[in-house]
């Protein structure tokens, strides 16, 4: 049983129940009967908006069939288990019991999308992109004078001007914090590693266009809007 809903999935999941049926039954036509498939979440965005014109439903059942499936890989579990674990979660929450009924009448329309490609690869991608020990979630660089005194610490004759830089990052689904001081020269050569850093993903993106042509994507390209 799914035990822990965000209000975001909530909301995304009463949105989903409201598509009407004919046009979900086109939607599920439509993704599954794909083509052409792409590993980035706007590319199952589009399918869906191709039939869904409600631009908020369509976003909302992109995130919903990407987190539903990345779940899935996580979880090791079946399409069944996983819809059974979701409605017997849902239950527990605040959802109006006409949403409940609106998803459920969709559930074999949602058991045939989670497994489309359409679905899965986006979802893949969303897995192997956050499939590290630590994710970096928000920084900031922190500037402080700490004074320097006379010997009878009665006057204050200058001061240290330092910079502290504050990384915070989720270690095993927990959120933590570091801190570094740095010089000027450390500062400098942050901001240079930074800019390499982003010339050398476009250019291995690149390569992988003109020599493969198959779709690679720098980690941030796509906006997943998963908590």
């Amino acid at each position: 049983m799914i035990t822990n809903f965000y209000p975001s999935q909530l909301s995304d999941l009463v949105l989903v129940g409201k598509v009407d049926k004919n046009i979900f039954k086109n939607i599920c036509k439509n993704v599954c009967s794909a083509t052409k498939i792409g590993i980035r979440a706007s590319s199952l965005t589009k399918l869906i908006s191709e039939v869904c014109e409600n631009k908020e439903s369509a976003d909302a059942m992109s995130r919903t069939l990407l987190s539903l499936s990345s779940l899935r890989r996580n979880e090791h579990i079946s399409i069944e288990e996983l819809i059974t674990g979701l409605f017997n979660g849902l239950k527990d929450t605040d959802i109006p019991d006409d949403a409940l009924e609106n998803l459920k009448d969709k559930e074999t329309g949602l058991k045939s999308l989670l497994n489309c490609d359409a679905v899965r690869l986006p979802a893949k991608a969303l897995q192997l992109s956050l499939d590290h020990q630590r994710l970096y979630a928000s920084s900031n660089v922190v500037t402080d004078l700490r004074p320097i005194f006379d010997s009878a610490r009665s006057e204050m004759m200058g001061g240290v001007v330092f910079q502290s830089l504050k990384v915070q990052f989720l270690e095993g689904g927990e959120p933590k914090e570091i801190s570094f001081v740095l010089d000027l020269d450390d500062l400098n050569a942050l901001k240079t590693e930074i800019e390499t850093s982003i010339t050398k993903a476009k250019a291995t993106k690149a390569f992988v266009a003109d020599r493969t042509e198959l779709d690679a994507f720098i980690l941030g390209d796509e906006k997943y809007g998963i908590s």
